[in-house]
């Protein structure tokens, strides 16, 4: 579990690093943070938040866990959380571009959005539906003659493509950006594609390891003050789906998206793993944003299909790791439609991994 201030902070702290070196690396952080953490940490209409978060928020499991703070609140004690929460957007909006070092005008992030400068010598407006869709256009309205404009192209991405007035950029992104340097005039129009495809990430859970003591679902409660950091304690091997820059769950609400309490009753099946060729046949669907973008389970604009395997497995409700042995599979090829974590404030999206 992460707290939400952490959210912010993971964020900022990358800004300045960008800001500090001009690397691509760091916007892939922040989107990674932005289109994820963000939404699973707030309310659809960002007036509640949680005070810890989680890749799985499993009803009866984690929602037990350190009081109230896996619970959708106006507040939380402390306050830090519910106002730190308040930064991550504004700071994302502020720090979409920047001059590097080498005064070069760096695109690091992507939103609909019009930078326009005081002076007159920027007026760039950006249209776009990422990370739901591929595509990016900037219209360039003012801008200084022989500027280079830097596009960042996500890590994630293998085969982006960028064109100037429907004409294709006849070069590779170097160092995570396309370079592109002209004599621009008002009206030019840049277009950056970012295909994107289902990706399933394997590895194992780690816990930082003090003395033989591991934190409590990622919290540290010490009985002592002597905790000399030792390592990491592996757990257990996880599978996890993503699509772009955005991470994709099973929702495990039966209720409307604005309900935020718990009920119990009232939730899906939770204990899928996923293999290797769980993505083999997935069928990407795809419905139109709704207004305001607002994030919930049944308006998700992208689904993803899987397969998957029941497994027996009770996770342990005072610490909820995923299984260390491989658990028996109960039932195989199960289909499972996912959605972006960000939509489902109860979701099981960090999978046991079978192999």
């Amino acid at each position: 579990a992460a707290e939400a201030c952490d959210i912010s902070d993971f964020l900022w702290s990358n800004v300045w690093m960008a800001r500090a070196t001009g690397e691509a690396k760091y916007g892939d952080r922040i989107e990674k943070d932005f289109f994820n953490a963000l939404p699973t940490a707030v309310s659809s209409y960002f007036d509640l938040s949680v005070y810890t978060t989680a890749m799985n928020r499993i009803p009866g499991v984690h929602l037990k866990i350190r009081d109230d703070g896996q619970y959708y609140k106006v507040i939380h004690d402390p306050t830090c959380c519910s106002a730190n929460i308040n930064r991550v957007l504004p700071n994302y909006v502020i720090n979409m571009c920047m001059h590097n070092q080498q005064n070069e005008l760096m695109w690091l992030l992507y939103a609909p959005a019009h930078l326009k400068t005081k002076d007159g010598k920027y007026d760039i407006e950006m249209q776009t539906e990422y990370p739901f869709r591929e595509s990016i256009k900037l219209t360039v309205n003012a801008m200084p003659e022989g500027e280079k404009l830097l596009l960042r192209v996500p890590d994630w991405c293998k085969n982006a493509t960028c064109s100037v007035n429907g004409k294709m950029v006849n070069a590779v992104p170097m160092n995570g950006f396309y370079r592109i340097e002209r004599k621009w005039k008002a009206g030019d129009v840049v277009e950056l594609t970012l295909p994107m495809e289902a990706r399933l990430e394997t590895g194992t859970e780690q816990f930082a390891d003090f003395n033989g003591t591991q934190p409590y679902w990622g919290i540290m409660e010490p009985s002592n003050d002597d905790f000399e950091y030792s390592g990491f304690a592996k757990g257990g091997d996880y599978a996890i789906v993503n699509y772009g820059p955005m991470v994709f769950g099973l929702s495990l609400q039966a209720k409307d998206e604005s309900y935020y309490e718990l009920n119990e009753e009232r939730w899906h099946e939770f204990r899928y793993a996923l293999d290797d060729k769980s993505l083999k046949d997935s069928k990407i669907t795809f419905r139109d944003l709704p207004p305001y973008c607002l994030w919930s389970k049944d308006n998700a604009p992208i689904t993803i299909s899987v397969k998957a395997n029941l497994i027996d497995w009770e996770p342990d409700k005072g610490d909820p790791k995923l299984p260390i042995e491989m658990p028996e599979v109960k039932q195989q090829n199960v289909d499972l439609q996912l959605i972006p974590i960000g939509c489902a404030p109860y979701r099981m999206s960090m999978f046991p991994h079978l192999h």
